[in-house]
């Protein structure tokens, strides 16, 4: 299952992995996640990863990588962090973060929600 919200506050996007996490639940999550509106245009990611069981292959992360970029073209910026703490998550999160991205968008991985929300609100 994923769940988000936007916290006005700090001014993230809170996304949650949770349980079997497939291919096509994270495609359907990028075409819902395109039709939001209210977003700020300086975005800011913060996906918390740590209770998802990801179910597809290590392939296909280049091909979430390619959507989630179509999908965040009207932003100016895109910084996103992953939280992880399993051997998993944390390959599959750098492969994601390695992937070619244009110059607006920077990604990383982090062990701490403080290291995470630290690094997002740098400049």
């Amino acid at each position: 299952m994923i769940t988000y919200s936007f916290n006005t506050k700090s001014n993230l996007l809170y996304v949650t992995f949770d349980e079997i996490i497939t291919f096509a639940e994270i495609i359907d999550y990028l075409n819902e996640f395109r039709e939001l509106d209210n977003l700020p245009l300086d975005l800011k990611l913060f996906y918390d990863v740590r209770k998802a069981n990801f179910d597809f292959k290590l392939e296909d992360v280049a091909t979430i990588s390619k959507h989630a970029e179509l999908v965040t073209e009207k932003y100016n910026t895109v910084k996103t962090v992953f939280l992880v703490d399993k051997p998993k998550h944390t390959a599959l999160s750098q492969v994601f973060t390695e992937t070619e991205t244009k110059e607006k968008t920077t990604r990383k991985y982090f062990s701490t929600e403080e290291a995470a929300i630290k690094w997002l609100d740098s400049e």
